[in-house]
């Protein structure tokens, strides 16, 4: 599927190192050939000097590469995303428990993802970006990446909290960065997907002061808004951010209709949902009779999804305490 631009792709990638090992091969087959055409005596000169001279040619070539990729490959400006194909983060829309309604939103802008040929056939543009809000532990990680598996694409992950550095343009130019890399990957998959967590890191209301202290983590956040604002309608890059702190705590700029188009509030798990939650975890550890699921939802009011998971945990930690069974009870 698509090879012509994924080839593309690998050479845009790699056409670096293609090229030296050309060269390489090409010097070699020239060192060969001029060895063959000496008398024995300069060639057992020539072959006696050459450990000494590759020695000292690898140790020039280590000290370059290591100035380049310093000080020409981004120095402290490098780095490290999670990039990974939508079909190997592995995490599908069934495995996704506790959320019931906000899945059903979601499922929508998988549905634009999967069928932006169409949307553009109309005359709309996709998605630019999504904002999940809510409470820490109610799963928006984890429903970014069923989104990236249902949909197919290239799912690019990181925290925002990489952005932050105490070097000027350090920010800035990490956001080039992995947007530069989501438009290759964009271009060679049809679309890609950007996940930042912990959004508020770089997306907190811009605060101007005469002294600036403030000015590396406004322009990382004007960087981040040129890059969305940037986007070619034929980039097919969705970014997601998920944060758990208020709304209004966040710049404006970046909650303005066409660079978080949509809003998804993942908030604590209904009565139902709480159930569901109880019955997935418990599902994978020996229990008995006595275990009410539903008596265990009411009980469990206000929990996060990851509040269940550690209650189920210490419950079969407690178990363990008893010899004289291997199940969990109600009273664990």
């Amino acid at each position: 599927m698509r090879p012509i631009p994924r080839l593309h792709l690998f050479w845009m990638n790699h056409w670096v190192k293609i090229l030296i090992i050309s060269l390489v091969i090409l010097l070699l087959g020239l060192a060969v050939w001029g060895l063959s055409s000496l008398e024995s005596f300069y060639r057992n000169l020539t072959l006696a000097q050459m450990p000494v001279s590759i020695l000292l040619v690898t140790i020039n070539a280590t000290i370059f590469v290591l100035m380049y990729m310093t000080f020409l490959r981004g120095g402290f400006a490098k780095m490290k995303s999670s990039q990974v194909k939508g079909e190997k983060v592995n995490i599908t829309w069934d495995d996704v428990i506790g959320m019931e309604e906000i899945k059903r939103e979601a499922w929508e802008v998988v549905e634009l993802i999967r069928d932006r040929k169409r949307v553009k056939a109309i005359g709309g543009k996709i998605i630019r970006g999504i904002l999940m809000l809510g409470p820490p532990g109610c799963g928006k990680t984890y429903l970014a990446k069923a989104i990236a598996t249902e949909a197919g694409v290239p799912f690019l992950s990181l925290s925002a909290s990489e952005f932050v550095e105490v070097f000027v343009g350090v920010g800035a130019s990490r956001v080039r960065k992995i947007f530069k890399q989501a438009r290759q990957m964009a271009y060679g998959y049809g679309a890609c997907i950007i996940f930042i967590d912990e959004l508020d890191a770089v997306a907190r209301k811009r605060v101007f002061s005469a002294f600036g202290g403030t000015e590396e983590t406004n322009s990382t956040q004007n960087q981040l808004l040129t890059e969305m604002d940037g986007l070619k309608e034929d980039a097919n890059i969705i970014v997601i951010g998920a944060t758990n702190a208020d709304e209004n705590n966040l710049d404006e700029a970046l909650r303005r209709p066409g660079r978080f188009d949509r809003k998804l509030y993942v908030d604590r798990p209904g009565l139902e949902d709480r159930e569901a939650l109880f019955k997935f975890y418990f599902g994978k550890l020996k229990y008995d009779d006595s275990i009410d699921f539903g008596r265990l939802a009411r009980r469990a009011v206000y929990k996060s999804a990851a509040d269940i998971a550690n209650l189920v945990r210490e419950s079969a930690l407690i178990a363990t305490r008893d010899r004289t069974r291997d199940t969990i009870n109600m009273r664990d």
